[in-house]
């Protein structure tokens, strides 16, 4: 993982689009391109800093581009404003070079990206995969139910109406499992790697664990832990928990 600075430079302050610079950013992040940004800029004489976090090194390179992406660098072009990125610190952690020998894929919130690999639980850039928005142009959809796990998690833990939060994450029927479940049928499709969705398992030792699959109902528990994480997987409805 990687902390770049992310530089506009411009000719005319007051000319400066800085919804285009945003919406640049932003496509970067629904690209897969980038974890995040932090869009408050530094502003500096004819341009601007934004700070950001990638997985690669290589990520924000123009082979992942997509035709969002490069619109808006056409358009800030056309608005005589440069783009450039540079890399200032880098934090070690394990990431997949590609998905070619994964046996397998897991979709998990948290991490630097939400797709791991079943072998070895590597961080898997969403680049490496065929664009599974509805429109066929970015990762918007898996990004999305990030998002949306964040969100419904946060709550749960803040204890606000804790019984409907705490269903969206444990129970396979809910609206929220649902979508994943959906997203890792269409990561299949598009890669031919079974993947697996991360149904939550409460820490809590007091909870009683599923000790058969809650959507076939045959036995799951693997023999050894796996990732020091999961316990069980069903390779019929490709849930781990």
């Amino acid at each position: 993982m990687y902390n770049v600075l992310l530089i506009f430079s411009f000719e005319d302050e007051d000319l400066a689009d800085f919804d285009l610079m945003d919406s640049l950013l932003s496509s970067f992040v629904h690209n897969g391109q980038m974890i995040e940004y932090f869009d408050h800029p530094v502003i500096k004489e004819n341009g601007a800093v934004y700070n950001g976090i990638i997985i690669q090194a290589d990520s924000l390179d123009v082979g992942y581009y997509k035709e969002n992406t490069k619109r808006f660098l056409q358009l800030l072009k056309e608005n005589q404003t440069e783009f450039e990125y540079a890399i200032v610190t880098e934090k070690p952690y394990l990431e997949a070079k590609s998905i070619a020998e994964a046996s397998g894929l897991i979709l998990h919130f948290g991490g630097e990206s939400p797709l791991r690999t079943l072998d070895n639980f590597y961080n898997v850039p969403l680049y490496f995969l065929p664009p599974t928005s509805f429109d066929g142009t970015n990762y918007h959809n898996i990004i999305d139910w990030e998002r949306n796990y964040e969100a419904i998690s946060r709550l749960w833990f803040r204890g606000l109406d804790e019984s409907y939060y705490y269903d969206q994450l444990t129970n396979y029927q809910s609206d929220l499992s649902r979508e994943g479940m959906e997203l890792c049928k269409q990561i299949h499709d598009l890669t031919k790697k079974d993947c697996y969705y991360n149904l939550f398992r409460d820490p809590n030792p007091d909870v009683k664990e599923l000790k058969n699959c809650p959507k076939c109902n045959t036995p799951w528990k693997m023999e050894n832990e796996l990732f020091e994480t999961f316990k069980y997987r069903c390779d019929n409805c490709f849930l781990i928990y």
